[in-house]
């Protein structure tokens, strides 16, 4: 786990990444890099980067596999 401390910026609040965050989330040092806050149905948020729309599918596909692979094999058979 990564720990983060919010700090207020203007009217908002924002959180510094550190390096092993950046790493994690496969960023680079580019500022204006666009991030997601996505829900999690078990509740809470994961931040991802923002995917182009074939990438975001096949990580869909790569999750779907981990979670529900026993299942899929049975089906298939």
């Amino acid at each position: 786990m990564i720990q983060l401390q919010l700090h207020r910026v203007s009217d908002s609040f924002g959180v510094a990444l550190p390096p092993e965050a950046l790493a994690a989330l496969r960023l680079t040092d580019r500022e204006g890099e666009r991030l997601a806050l996505i829900p999690l149905s078990e509740g809470g948020l994961e931040l991802r980067r923002n995917e182009n729309d074939a990438e975001r599918k096949h990580n869909l596909l790569l999750d779907t596999m981990r979670r529900y692979g026993d299942a899929l094999r049975q089906l298939a058979t």
